[in-house]
């Protein structure tokens, strides 16, 4: 069995994060029954820039509420904010 993980995207459970969907046979915890990814619907709301900065949820727009936030912006060093949706959080200077 093959696992893909969709970085960005969850399984529509509303916590964020998710196992990235499947079926109940893909062995996740809280796993029960088919679900579709959210990332596979290209009409779907996860596919689509909410924010206009060129990346939606589903391509690592860690806020698509935020025009500042989408992968590979500067992050801006001592405000400890991730706007590179990259994990990296400047430290205080």
């Amino acid at each position: 069995m093959a696992v893909v993980l969709l970085a960005g995207c969850d399984d529509g459970g509303g916590g964020g994060g998710g196992d990235g969907g499947a079926t109940d046979s893909d062995h996740f915890p809280g796993s029960t029954g088919p679900r579709t990814l959210v990332c596979s619907d290209p009409t779907g709301t996860h596919n689509q820039d909410d924010d206009g900065d060129g990346f939606s949820e589903c391509e690592g727009d860690c806020n698509d509420g935020d025009v500042e936030f989408y992968p590979g912006a500067p992050d801006v060093d001592g405000d400890q904010i991730d706007n590179g949706c990259d994990n990296y959080t400047p430290t205080k200077t």
